[in-house]
């Protein structure tokens, strides 16, 4: 029996300065080193999937690769969207939510010269039917790997009734074999959604809404007042939101504000936003535990703050000496 075969490959280059290129320098500022792994965890899945394209119109496949990158439904199609606009994925397929990097697929040239065979081309959606690509007949799927490489159809037959495919008696509408009026793809409750659905745009402004009401807060308590919004504070707001639910945020910056401005509490530290995110918010989510901490007068209180002192005063060893 004849091996299959199958357009998979077990690496893709991986260059050393990657991480500088226009790509990666965006993910990372918006989303740190989530953005770096989503990329690199995505392409290795692109590498590894027959055809190197992932059809999100499954469901399965779809919530596999959020667990394979890590990341929630919201932020996966942020991302994905991101990377339309950077060109490294092809716009016009994630609109049909299907994942292709021609990028990928071309850096792949060497492993199917050794292997003999063409490049995978870029795959085609077509209506309801699975995916085709240039290998396969556009009309029966049939395979035509054996067949010269611009061949579209598998037989005459095939080629002759993908012309005979009508609106009403106008071959015009007619375009690759596919009627030009077919019914938009559609999905079931736990669909993904693309950026030009009304969900998607639903979910994107509550985000966006949410990012607005913890900036805004922050600044209203003058601890350290932000002149704008930053790349940084987004995805600072985007980790904490994945962990802590908007109102817990909001009240942890509250009770922030009321133990660092209080005459009673010694801790006096000045957080920016970003850090108190990622360093101060869980300790102030309960007010009644953190007035306890940072109570001047109590014994862990009295000595934290005695000690902050000595370490601010004596820096030179010599100088306790004296």
């Amino acid at each position: 029996m004849a091996r299959i075969q199958k357009d998979t490959v077990n690496y893709f280059p991986h260059d050393s300065n990657a991480c500088t290129g226009d790509t990666l320098t965006v993910l990372q500022s918006r989303y740190g080193n989530d953005g770096y792994a989503f990329w690199f965890k995505l392409l290795e899945k692109l590498a590894s999937t027959d055809g190197h394209y992932v059809d999100c119109r499954n469901s399965t496949k779809w919530q596999l690769l959020l667990a394979k990158t890590g990341v929630n439904e919201l932020i996966g199609v942020e991302m994905l969207n991101l990377l339309v606009e950077m060109h490294a994925i092809d716009k016009e397929l994630w609109e049909a939510k299907i994942i292709w990097s021609q990028h990928l697929v071309d850096n792949l040239i060497d492993v199917y010269k050794n292997r003999r065979r063409e490049l995978p081309q870029k795959p085609n959606p077509n209506g309801s039917n699975p995916l085709t690509t240039g290998r396969n007949c556009i009309i029966c799927g049939k395979n035509i790997e054996d067949i010269r490489g611009d061949a579209k159809y598998c037989s005459t037959a095939c080629k002759q009734k993908a012309y005979r495919v009508t609106d009403k008696g106008n071959a015009k509408n007619v375009e690759m074999g596919v009627p030009t009026n077919s019914n938009p793809i559609t999905m079931g409750d736990n669909a993904i959604t693309t950026g030009g659905s009304t969900q998607s745009k639903v979910k994107y402004s509550k985000v966006k809404e949410s990012k607005v009401n913890i900036y805004s807060l922050w600044n209203e308590q003058k601890i350290i007042t932000h002149k704008k919004l930053t790349p940084e504070i987004e995805t600072a707001i985007n980790v904490a939101l994945r962990e802590y639910s908007l109102e817990d945020i909001l009240l942890g910056i509250k009770n922030y504000a009321e133990i660092q401005k209080g005459d009673q509490y010694y801790f006096k530290y000045a957080w920016t936003l970003k850090d108190f995110l990622k360093r101060g918010l869980s300790k102030f989510l309960d007010i009644d535990i953190a007035r306890h901490n940072y109570a001047k007068g109590e014994e862990d209180g009295t000595h934290k703050q005695n000690i902050g002192k000595l370490t601010r005063t004596y820096t030179n060893p010599e100088e306790l000496l004296q």
